[in-house]
């Protein structure tokens, strides 16, 4: 597999989890619910390992890359776009407390401490809510994904090859016992010992067998030869959009999580003609910024136009995607880009000073 390789379908996938959790999260514009899109997450930290082991895996293990340069990396990747998502978010949480009555200045400074750690990427409960992070829930999973990302690229030059497969059975246990004791694997996002541990199993379980699906990626594309690519994206919206089993719901749960998924990153990592592949890249492209920006920009957008979104769904559900589909477009190009760009450059810079103290000199001479 060729470092440079891109893999088409699995932005597209990207993509349309994104919009699955972003309909989950924003309900009156639909007025239709896919019940089983909270498993979007699932596949989130699958895709995160697989690509993170295309392009960093053999660096960490021969220490081409150290484990500082790779939280540099890692953090220039997520956080122009974190930025402004926590910038609308906290506005908004800080208005929506105001308006509530919450002018104690204790209830201000609970508020102003949850936003300044969510900064960190660190959740601290805030009064009155069980999410990990109230200012903007979906940041439950990139607190969980760069937990896992750091861990594992500071034990990967010592962890043997048995090491990942052992992470991830562990993981897998974990993850299906909670499904199974609680009906359901959407757990993650709240202040318990259950969802907590829940959450990092998720991650934990989704990002190694990612890094697993890559090391393996040749043997496994022999082995799925026959089901054509094609067929990925179809049976990820057939999964995400499926009802309610009942009782069987942690079945399903796991059979998507533990095969479907897997299944799903292996054939559409192949190489092979995608029709729609300038659609396939816009969707991946905006996937991130979808998933941190659709609930501050949804809510504000419902309390501008009042009942107006439930009377109209889901023609309002639609104008809503096609908005922010359009934003995410154009804040990675106006912004994200070049802002991540421009941190590239001074993170060389710094890296070439720390070798070579006198290459600024040089340079300015």
């Amino acid at each position: 597999m060729q470092q440079t390789e891109r893999f088409v379908l699995l932005d597209g996938i990207r993509g349309i989890a994104a919009i699955a959790v972003l309909m989950r999260h924003t309900l009156p514009w639909w007025d239709l619910a896919l019940f089983r899109s909270y498993l979007g997450v699932d596949l989130f930290f699958l895709l995160s390992g697989f690509v993170i082991g295309h392009a960093y895996d053999r660096r960490l293990r021969d220490r081409s890359i150290g484990f500082a340069e790779f939280v540099a990396v890692r953090l220039i990747r997520l956080y122009p776009v974190f930025a402004l998502s926590l910038l609308l978010a906290g506005v908004a949480l800080v208005a929506k407390t105001v308006l509530g009555g919450g002018t104690d200045p204790t209830v201000l400074a609970a508020v102003a401490l949850h936003i300044a750690l969510a900064a960190l990427f660190l959740p601290v409960p805030l009064p009155g809510s069980v999410e990990l992070f109230t200012v903007n829930g979906p940041y439950w999973s990139l607190f969980f994904e760069l937990l896992v990302n750091f861990a594992y690229a500071a034990v990967r030059p010592f962890v043997g090859p048995h090491g990942l497969g052992i992470a991830v059975a562990v993981a897998g246990a974990v993850a299906a016992g909670s499904a199974l004791a609680h009906g359901h694997l959407d757990l993650g996002w709240t202040w318990s010992a259950v969802s907590l541990v829940t959450g990092l199993a998720r991650a934990v379980f989704g990002i190694l067998l990612g890094l697993l699906l890559f090391r393996h990626h040749d043997a496994l594309q022999a082995r799925v030869s026959r089901i054509p690519p094609s067929a990925a994206i179809p049976l990820v919206v057939l999964v995400l959009a499926s009802p309610s089993l009942g009782a069987l719901d942690p079945l399903a749960d796991l059979l998507a999580v533990g095969l479907l998924f897997p299944l799903v990153v292996v054939v559409a990592s192949r190489p092979t003609h995608v029709r729609l592949a300038p659609l396939m890249l816009m969707l991946g492209s905006a996937s991130y910024p979808i998933y941190v920006l659709h609930k501050p920009v949804g809510e504000a957008l419902h309390f501008a136009l009042g009942d107006m979104v439930e009377r109209w769904a889901p023609l309002s559900g639609l104008l809503l995607l096609a908005v922010l589909l359009a934003a995410s477009v154009c804040v990675e190009r106006v912004y994200d880009i070049p802002v991540r760009r421009w941190l590239r450059t001074r993170q060389r810079r710094r890296a070439a000073v720390a070798l070579d103290p006198a290459a600024p000199a040089r340079e300015s001479a």
